[in-house]
């Protein structure tokens, strides 16, 4: 039996925390282009969040890196998506209260 915490046989080892957010310009919304080798496809900005990053931090980085859009540049998110027990709970941003 293999251990538990080798990465090559440990269920769900590297997942990553990604974070993500659909930007709207009037009727418009931001898609980024990501060139694959087996071909293109659209995603919202978004990626990675490093170890111990703050989820908004890390979303901002991401829409400054990919979108040049700076946190004070928009208005307030209005929802942010925080799995809680439940995997599916929301919590209003605070910077929008």
């Amino acid at each position: 039996m293999a251990c538990m915490t080798d990465p090559t046989t440990t269920p769900f080892a590297r997942v990553k925390i990604r974070t993500g957010a659909l930007v709207f310009c009037g009727d418009d919304i931001a898609l980024i282009r990501r060139d694959r080798p087996t071909g293109s496809h659209y995603t919202p900005p978004g990626g990675n969040v490093a170890t111990g990053e703050d989820l908004l931090d890390a979303l901002w980085r991401e829409l400054d890196e990919e979108l040049v859009l700076h946190h004070g540049d928009a208005p307030p998110a209005r929802v942010v998506l925080d799995p809680g027990s439940d995997g599916h709970a929301a919590r209003p941003d605070a910077a929008a209260a």
